[in-house]
């Protein structure tokens, strides 16, 4: 791995850039699944939530629609909280 994929902190490597963003996001997803009352027990990611982590870690406010297109280059349907069409 390139320095531009890891950071050497005190003997720990620690990930940076799109491969932490997306180990956050997995780690997003996991907690959603836990607890008594879990928020989705599927694991999926929403629209909504890429928007919601984008302007939390980096003070990004894209569009809803952006963020569809991020999730469905992912893979994704990108469908949103209450969305019945698919996105």
């Amino acid at each position: 791995m390139g320095l531009a994929d890891m950071f050497r902190c005190g003997g720990f490597d620690i990930p940076v850039g799109p491969a932490a963003d997306l180990a956050e996001i997995e780690y997003l997803s996991a907690l959603h699944q836990t607890g008594e009352n879990p928020i989705r027990s599927d694991g999926t990611i929403s629209s909504e939530d890429i928007r919601i982590y984008l302007r939390s870690r980096y003070g990004l406010d894209i569009p809803l629609e952006e963020c569809r297109d991020i999730v469905r280059g992912l893979g994704g349907t990108a469908k949103t909280s209450g969305d019945d069409d698919g996105g």
